[in-house]
């Protein structure tokens, strides 16, 4: 955000609202012909799914929603046999929604949107058995090009702070292609002509260039949603076979930084304790 001079009243943060610019960009999903809209999350930035709740309230005032699919969620949960006035437990339960992961509080308010409009919330992500199954898939790394899997495996290697051995690396990333699949179809399965299917998940996955794009076959729109200190932007995505990930959201919508934490050292910790 611009910091004026201090005689000057700020304007309200636009975090956690929806600018003109933000609506334009929503309604260029239905512009483009996309029938996908990615919203691309830092899990931990609490201004990220409020923005959720705004999202899924303008296109149910649009009539454009068709479902929302959540990585929160593994593939086997859904809301679609709940009535529009199931509790949030039953909402839960429908879901099988893990608490301790997914903090119920923080992604709520979006799904019991949906919900009371009776849109299907449709979990997208793998059980943990098909997790392990996916690690000894050697099929999963030929689904991507080169270039994808190079990326997905430094990826996780840096994510994991270069604490992983590398004979963990192809597994690990194994397991980002088949979650990447896994939305995909998901998705697909719920596509309805002339609205959208909002994907409610972390920025990884909504990466045009290495995420669930790659596995769709339906137009798609990709939000970041980037705790940052710059500004909303737009770009036009590339076309090629080029692997550009400067160019791998065709939005980024900027919410406040958040306080810096080493999160290196609380994976140290945590392994120190295993």
């Amino acid at each position: 955000m611009l910091v004026g001079c201090a005689s000057t009243a700020l304007p309200p943060s636009p975090a956690t609202t929806l600018t003109p610019m933000r609506v334009e960009a929503l309604n260029n999903t239905h512009s483009l012909g996309a029938g996908v809209l990615m919203l691309g999350e830092q899990h931990d930035a609490p201004e990220h799914q409020q923005l959720h709740a705004l999202v899924v309230a303008h296109l149910l005032s649009q009539e454009r929603l068709a479902a929302v699919v959540i990585e929160m969620a593994h593939a086997e949960g859904q809301t679609t046999a709940l009535a529009d006035t199931a509790s949030e437990a039953q909402v839960q339960q429908a879901l099988h929604w893990n608490d301790d992961e997914w903090p119920w509080a923080s992604y709520g308010p979006a799904i019991m949107r949906a919900v009371r409009a009776h849109i299907p919330v449709l979990g997208g992500n793998l059980q943990r058995a098909q997790v392990t199954a996916a690690m000894q898939d050697n099929n999963l790394q030929n689904a991507v090009s080169p270039g994808v899997w190079a990326h997905h495996l430094e990826a996780v290697y840096t994510g994991h702070c270069a604490l992983v051995p590398k004979t963990q690396l192809a597994p690990m990333a194994r397991v980002q292609v088949a979650r990447d699949q896994r939305m995909a179809q998901t998705i697909e399965r719920a596509v309805v002509p002339g609205k959208v299917v909002l994907l409610l998940t972390g920025s990884a996955h909504a990466n045009k260039r290495v995420g669930v794009a790659q596995h769709l076959r339906v137009p798609s729109v990709s939000i970041q949603l980037a705790a940052t200190s710059g500004a909303d932007t737009y770009s036009h995505s590339k076309t090629g076979q080029d692997l550009d990930t400067s160019n791998a959201f065709d939005w980024v919508w900027a919410t406040p930084e958040l306080a810096p934490v080493d999160y290196c050292a609380q994976f140290k910790a945590q392994i120190k304790r295993k």
